[in-house]
Parts: structure tokens; C-alpha cells; sequence
């Protein structure tokens, strides 16, 4: 009698819940039926990590500190590149680069062309694919092997005369760079069509400036930015606020920023006589938030050592320069964001500022026999600049800053002249954050 009185009830209980919800709950004891359930977190879908995608072409610009460019010393010099990857297996894939950049510096323009092949292996993908943890794409660890050529034609000096008078003329001379690297890095997708990619590495070079053949290993650290085209894949989810990595509720005042992007570079060349080199750029900056507005003022130091062969490794130099920078910050849309829900009272967010900035320095040089020379520079700028700057996860930072100004140059660079002129401010700045 009770077990009918039992099934009456589980029928009553099943009916009620049939005629009010659609949705059914099924549980199995048979053996083997039974699958574990994979949670998929804020940093999948952010970074993609269990989208298929088997191949990826992206364009992208690159502090690129060998040779072409560096983003972070504050001009407006990218070097540009075109790239393409191709999964040939889930933890091995093979890629193409090639990088223009057009050099317009105070005393030297020219064009650089650099195209590069890259295999690389994913460590520990085909494991993770197979616990249903990642899927098969270019987002994680990886160690790379890159093999190219860096090509740069005959361009243009600027040799500065008197009362800021000078003469333009060809150098003449070819440089053909032959290079190999084995870097170690990570690599992220960022929503549907963004990607990230952070190395430090070793490179070696062999180097042809005109009759001159010379040998050059580096040790430095690459970010590459961009936007990219993925193998597309109906399925895939970006939703999402993503606080829990962007740390958007976060109230925060105050924040000291340490950048990474090019904090040490070493080489070692070999041009007619063996030269070590090393060359440290540490970037430090408070920001200090004003009450409870959307204003901050941040201060900022920048520090560059150098010592080595530059100019091509034809001029040895040692030297140092000097930079610090105050700005005011007007984080422009955030009582909007606050309001909506959107946003803690922080530091993050896109921004307008006004920056100004004073660097002094000093160098030595000799070239060949000839006795050490030195020269001074002292600069000044002001510069209007838009930016976006973000925390990440607990103690990460990014922030990007670009915008038209007016700076000065003084010293032994000018000529003994004070030279003046319009220009287009950019960096961008990867670190801890506290």
C-alpha cells in the first residue's frame, strides 16, 4: 500500500511540474553515461579559449625594439605588419610576417621592410583539448622559432647647420639583416577580432652595412596589438561584462604603474671588434585620482641607459637620458558608466589628457680610432592626447595614449640650436600595476 501511495505522489509532483515548465531534468545510473560538466569562465570567452579557429590574419603595430621601432619612446613610429597563422596541427603552426616602417627622425629617413617565417609549438594544447579545457586556436603559451630578413635601402641625413639652417642628402648605404630568433611568449585572442601577443627572446643577426659584415645577438622582450579575421565559427560566445578580469567595480584612487615593454635589452656584437651592450629603460608613474571626480593627474619618470654599438654597430656609445612628465586626466564617460552600473569609481576607461614633458641627457661617442665625443640633448614637449587604460586581473595594467603637440630640442643633436616643431605623440605601456 505505501509504495502506491509513493508512485500516486511522484506522479502528482510529475504532472504539476509538466504542466508548468517544459524543462526536463534527467538523471541516469547507468554506468558510463554520466559526463563531467566543463564551466566556462569569464577568461573563455574574453580570450576565446574554446573557439575553433584553424587559421588567423591579422594586421597589427609593434614596439618593435630590434632595429625598427620602438612604440614606447614616444613618436609616432610604428612599424606595421601584415601576418598570417595556420594551425597544422593542435599544437603545432606555421606563420608569415612582413613589416614596413617609414623612419622620419630628426637626423635620418628612411624606409625598412622586414618579412619573416615562424613555427611555433603550443605546449600542453593537444592535452588540454582533449580534457575539454581549450579548443584548437592560437591562444596560449607557445615557444616559436622565427627565421627572416630585415632589408633597409640607401635613405636620407639631415646634417643641421647655423640659425636652424641644414642640407638633406642621400647616405647611400644598404643595410640587409639576416636574422633568427627562438622566443618564449603568450599569445590571447581578445573578443571576436582582437589578439595580443607578449614574447621575450633571444635573436640572432648577421648584418651587411655597406663593405662592413658583422655578427649581433639580442636578448629583449616584443608585444604585438592588433585586430584580426579568424576562421568563423557560429557557435562562439563573447558575452559578457568580464569584471572579473577587467576589474570594473573596483573602486580605485591611486595606482603605481610599472611598465615592462622594453625594460632590459642585451647584445652582443661583433663588427671588427667585439662589443657588449646593454640597454635599460625602466618606466615608473603614480596617478593619484582628484576626490571622487573623473579627473586624476598622473607623474611619471622614464629612464634610458645605454651602452654599445649603435648607429648600425659602426659608432661605439655610452649614455643616459633623463625624463619626467606630469598630466592632468579627464576620464570623460565615467559618471555615465557609474550610473548605469557599468563602472566603479577607478581608473580605467578611456581618457583625455594634457601632457608636458622635459627629458636632458647625455652621451658619448667615438667612431673607428678617433677620440670620444660628447654630445647633450635637452627636449621639451606639450602634447593633447586621448587614451584608454585598463587593469587586469589583480596587479596587470595596460594603457594607450596617442595625440598631435609641440616640442623643442636643444643641445649638441640640434647643432647649438634650439629646433621646434609639431609632431604626433603615441606609446603604449604593458605592467604591473599596485
Amino acid at each position: 500500500m505505501k509504495n502506491w501511495i509513493f508512485c500516486l505522489t511522484m506522479a502528482f509532483f510529475a504532472a504539476n511540474a509538466t504542466a508548468q515548465d517544459t524543462t526536463f531534468t534527467r538523471i541516469s545510473t547507468e554506468p558510463g553515461t554520466l559526463e563531467q560538466q566543463q564551466i566556462e569562465t569569464e577568461a573563455d570567452r574574453l580570450f576565446g579559449v574554446k573557439v575553433p579557429a584553424r587559421w588567423m590574419v591579422n594586421v597589427h603595430a609593434s614596439p618593435y625594439s630590434n632595429n625598427i621601432g620602438n612604440l614606447n619612446a614616444g613618436s609616432f613610429n610604428f612599424t606595421y605588419f601584415l601576418g598570417a597563422e595556420f594551425k597544422l596541427l593542435p599544437g603545432f603552426s606555421t606563420g608569415i610576417q612582413y613589416g614596413y616602417k617609414r623612419i622620419n627622425g630628426f637626423n635620418n629617413q628612411k624606409n625598412n621592410h622586414y618579412i619573416m617565417l615562424e613555427q611555433r609549438w603550443y605546449p600542453g594544447m593537444a592535452q588540454r583539448i582533449k580534457e575539454g579545457k581549450a579548443a584548437n586556436n592560437f591562444s596560449g603559451a607557445y615557444w616559436g622559432l622565427k627565421t627572416g630578413l630585415l632589408y633597409s635601402p640607401a635613405g636620407k641625413q639631415y646634417i643641421p647647420g647655423d640659425m636652424g639652417t641644414g642640407v638633406i642628402f642621400d647616405t647611400g648605404s644598404k643595410q640587409l639583416i639576416a636574422q633568427t630568433e627562438l622566443r618564449y611568449g603568450i599569445q590571447r585572442r581578445w573578443r571576436k577580432n582582437g589578439f595580443f601577443d607578449y614574447s621575450a627572446g633571444i635573436n640572432v643577426q648577421r648584418s651587411q652595412v655597406r663593405f662592413a659584415t658583422g655578427d649581433n645577438i639580442q636578448l629583449n622582450q616584443q608585444f604585438r596589438v592588433g585586430l584580426a579575421l579568424f576562421e568563423r565559427n557560429k557557435n562562439a560566445d563573447y558575452s559578457g561584462a568580464y569584471c572579473g578580469i577587467l576589474r570594473c567595480f573596483e573602486d580605485n584612487h591611486r595606482m603605481l604603474k610599472i611598465n615592462t615593454l622594453n625594460l632590459l635589452n642585451v647584445f652582443y656584437s661583433n663588427y671588427g671588434q667585439k662589443n657588449f651592450g646593454i640597454n635599460t629603460n625602466p618606466n615608473i608613474a603614480f596617478e593619484q585620482k582628484l576626490a571622487s571626480s573623473p579627473f586624476s593627474i598622473e607623474a611619471e619618470t622614464d629612464i634610458n641607459m645605454a651602452k654599445g654599438a649603435l648607429y648600425n654597430n659602426l659608432v661605439t656609445y655610452r649614455g643616459y637620458s633623463l625624463s619626467g612628465a606630469g598630466s592632468l586626466r579627464w576620464y570623460y564617460n565615467q559618471p555615465k558608466r557609474i550610473a548605469a552600473g557599468r563602472s566603479g569609481n577607478n581608473l580605467s576607461g578611456p581618457f583625455v589628457a594634457v601632457r608636458a614633458g622635459y627629458s636632458t641627457g647625455n652621451g658619448w661617442s667615438s667612431s673607428g680610432t678617433g677620440p670620444e665625443q660628447k654630445n647633450t640633448t635637452q627636449s621639451q614637449a606639450l602634447h593633447a592626447l586621448w587614451g584608454y587604460q585598463l587593469r587586469i586581473f589583480k596587479h596587470g595594467y595596460a594603457a594607450f595614449r596617442i595625440g598631435p603637440g609641440y616640442y623643442q630640442i636643444g643641445g649638441d643633436i640640434a647643432g647649438d640650436a634650439t629646433t621646434w616643431g609639431l609632431d604626433i605623440f603615441s606609446d603604449l605601456k604593458v605592467g604591473f600595476a599596485f
